[in-house]
């Protein structure tokens, strides 16, 4: 029950959406960051305790004020402030003459013990310690005092201990009065001290307390810092399982069938939004399996049924050219003795009649010849193309020239026997060395660049008035970083051009705008497979005058 639990569990989280499982993500993220910042909050807060309450309990802390200075007793008292209000910052200072003590005043720390001392500000205080400052609280400006300062007449700076009571009786009567009848008011009876200005002294924190601010603000950062660990790990892991490798998976399903590999099988990926698509990848993986087979079946019946047509037309047609020839003889046999009776006995219309029934028997006969040689020459057309794919090519190593000087001789022959001028020019990309030209060797099937040659030659002097072209020529060529030596045959006739739908389609089988009793539209298609056999191709074009075939051999070496 409980394996079954888990394995059920499992599919669940496997099937998730995207959003659902990320809104679980950061559920868990938020309760694992909360519990972590309070693990580490607890021993931060310890540490700031003790530092702040344990550490500084012996530290004194310097009341900042504000004061005023008592002139009859030269010494600074604790005061408090009353603001008169008005337009300008009216204030008073007063203090309680003689009530207050300058003691120390014991501050609560952790658990009701004492943690520091915090004591008032005096003169000796400032004089023993330099690093209590004395300032100016500020306030009971003047109009004057406004337009000399400029708008802003409070300019905090140090005031001297030796130097305070002349400034106190100075700023005491510069500045706008402030102790009119406040005494009275207040029903004091003369006890307080009432003046128009104050002071506050400053006391540098203590490193301590550096320290303990440091532990504050590192106890406020703890749950930005937590939280964003924990977001990388977390989310890391989230893309990982779920996204990474889904679109793992699915790129790896993409290159198999840009690769035309279709014999895998898409594996399962978790998320309902990349299942879905993993098993659409599946179903065309499926769809493009049955349809490359049902392909491979199709050109493999083809070549069959070709194969067949071919193997089993060929019986009846030897049948049949062998009855021919037969018929060709015997009317060729029975006309000679019926000419000599016809001479010695026949009238002469009677003869005439008799030599044309054997002229158009023999013209009968001649015609039925030539369809059987023309079904002969079909037969072996298809058997062709039936077994150019499986030809093996057979490179050897030859000299350039030597290759050169042997297709001129099989070109003429060829283009002088359909009673065609021919032109002939052999060149190289590179120079040849003068000394031994012969030193520049090519590896290549003679005889399948010579069948692809007559191919060409053949389908241009169907076309050609007067001249057929045929220019080799030795080349280089840079591919993906690499030197590939071709060989350039162009065979250029000087008729037409091809046409738009013949540049378009010229190469495949059975493409043939003139059809003809003698011609089938293979010759460029077999031109062009045997090219690629021997890592080339063929190109169709139209030059000045005439068209243009161009076939590529690779004859580089071979790894």
């Amino acid at each position: 029950m409980g394996g079954t639990l888990m394995g059920r569990m499992r599919a669940w989280w496997r099937g998730l959406p995207l959003m659902r499982a990320f809104l679980c993500y950061t559920v868990l993220w938020a309760c694992a960051v909360l519990g972590v910042s309070v693990l580490v909050l607890i021993p931060l807060t310890a540490v700031y305790e003790g530092v702040r309450y344990g550490a500084l309990a012996d530290a004194v802390e310097i009341n900042p004020g504000p004061y005023l200075y008592d002139a009859a007793r030269a010494e600074l008292v604790p005061a408090v402030t009353i603001d008169l209000g008005g337009d300008t910052s009216r204030l008073a200072f007063l203090s309680a003459a003689g009530l207050v003590e300058q003691t120390p005043e014991p501050s609560a720390g952790a658990e009701g013990q004492q943690s520091h001392r915090s004591v008032y500000a005096t003169l000796d205080m400032l004089t023993d310690d330099p690093e209590l400052e004395l300032f100016d609280w500020g306030g009971n400006y003047t109009e004057a005092d406004y337009r000399a300062a400029g708008g802003n007449p409070y300019s905090p700076e140090p005031i001297a201990v030796s130097e305070l009571a002349a400034y106190d009786e100075q700023a005491r009567a510069s500045r706008a009065p402030a102790d009119e009848g406040v005494a009275d008011v207040l029903g004091t009876g003369g006890r307080l001290l009432v003046s128009n200005i104050g002071y506050y002294v400053s006391q540098p924190a203590s490193q301590l307390e550096g320290a303990a601010m440091a532990v504050r603000l590192a106890m406020v950062l703890t749950p930005f810092v937590v939280g964003a660990l924990l977001a990388i790990l977390l989310f890391r892991r989230f893309y990982a399982r779920r996204m990474r490798a889904p679109l793992g998976t699915l790129r790896d399903a993409a290159d198999h069938i840009a690769r035309q590999d279709l014999d895998f099988v898409t594996g399962d990926v978790a998320g309902r939004e990349f299942g879905a698509l993993a098993q659409a990848f599946e179903s065309m993986r499926i769809s493009l399996h049955a349809a490359q087979r049902a392909l491979w079946e199709t050109a493999e019946e083809r070549r069959r049924l070709n194969a067949a047509f071919a193997h089993d037309l060929r019986t009846p047609l030897t049948v049949l050219k062998g009855t021919v020839e037969m018929m060709r003889l015997r009317a060729e046999r029975a006309a000679l003795p019926a000419a000599g009776q016809r001479d010695a006995a026949s009238p002469a219309a009677s003869g005439d009649a008799e030599d044309d029934l054997h002229e158009k028997m023999l013209a009968s006969i001649n015609v039925l010849a030539g369809q059987v040689t023309r079904l002969e020459d079909y037969c072996r057309a298809m058997t062709s193309v039936t077994k150019l794919e499986d030809r093996t090519v057979d490179r050897r190593e030859t000299g350039y020239v030597q290759l050169a000087e042997n297709l001129a001789r099989f070109a003429r022959a060829l283009v002088e026997a359909s009673g065609l001028a021919c032109s002939f020019a052999a060149s190289s990309e590179h120079p040849l060395p003068i000394d031994d030209p012969g030193r520049v060797r090519v590896f290549v099937d003679e005889a399948l660049v010579e069948e692809a040659l007559g191919n060409l030659i053949a389908n241009a002097c169907r076309f050609a008035v007067q001249t057929v072209g045929i220019e080799v020529t030795l080349i280089h060529l840079a591919e993906r970083g690499q030197q590939r030596m071709c060989l350039q045959v162009k065979v250029a006739d000087d008729g037409p051009g091809f046409s738009a739908d013949a540049l378009r389609h010229g190469c495949e089988a059975f493409f043939s705008e003139q059809k003809s009793a003698e011609h089938f539209g293979l010759g460029l298609s077999i031109a062009s497979m045997l090219a690629r056999l021997h890592g080339g191709g063929i190109t169709l074009a139209n030059a000045d005058g005439g068209a243009v075939a161009t076939v590529l051999i690779d004859v580089s070496r071979q790894p």
